[in-house]
């Protein structure tokens, strides 16, 4: 069996107790480091071991800001991240998605949803708690978030999908684009999407680029929630 090596980051003490015999307890799953900062639980873990998935607390002071993420994301360049969260309303939930958190674990819901998370996030799956989704969905839609909403220039068309992003662009997307975006929105990696559509991750990667470009979008996990928010709405009166 291929262990996933997982480090946790949590400042209150029994959260941190409580998530660490939920993961300990997966047979898939090994605990590799645990501490209340960053720093703490890199300078716990196993030496040597990788790191594939990173755990934490995205309430603690300082990750509702795009630079402590920065941070983590320059320290652990391959980890895929699950972001905990109090609850909708939480100052870190938008940075969290901004920085590219694959995971939205809500804390106080059952351990076994952050297992479930850790899991998902390891095979490059987006796995969000849907009480937060819902509260991002309505943050995507204010023009004073960190993530901001899209231009509506050229795009030819009023309408907004359920994201709050425009409508308008998904036809001006190649075919390859097309696929490329909706298997962003499964959470699926450049390299697992090169293996899909038999091409190179460099042609994936110039791929996202342009399909970023067309949908005025800034980041491949906004691009992700753009297809989902699109694929909830009905179709529009007066189009085919």
């Amino acid at each position: 069996m291929n262990l996933t090596h997982v480090s946790l980051v949590e400042a209150d003490p029994g959260y941190l107790q409580e998530h660490i015999a939920a993961i300990t307890r997966a047979p898939d799953l090994r605990l590799v480091g645990a501490g209340m900062d960053l720093f703490g639980a890199l300078s716990s873990g196993s030496r040597g071991a990788p790191i594939h998935v990173l755990v934490i607390n995205a309430s603690q002071p300082g990750m509702d800001e795009l630079a402590s993420w920065m941070v983590i994301h320059a320290l652990l360049p391959g980890a895929a991240v699950v972001a905990m969260l109090q609850g909708p309303d939480d100052p870190g939930l938008v940075a969290a998605v901004a920085a590219g958190a694959l995971g939205l674990y809500r804390l106080g819901t059952p351990r076994t949803r952050l297992v479930q998370c850790i899991r998902c996030v390891s095979r490059s799956v987006v796995d969000y708690d849907e009480c937060l989704l819902a509260r991002l969905k309505y943050a995507l839609a204010q023009p004073d978030t960190a993530l901001q909403e899209p231009s509506r220039k050229g795009t030819g068309l009023g309408g907004r999908n359920a994201l709050g992003y425009p409508r308008a662009s998904i036809g001006n997307l190649t075919q390859r684009e097309s696929q490329v975006l909706e298997m962003l929105g499964r959470g699926h990696s450049n390299r697992a999407i090169a293996s899909h559509l038999f091409v190179s991750e460099k042609t994936v990667r110039n791929c996202v680029s342009r399909l970023l470009a067309k949908l005025e979008l800034a980041s491949r996990t906004q691009a992700a929630l753009w297809i989902r928010g699109y694929s909830q709405d009905p179709e529009p009166a007066g189009e085919s």
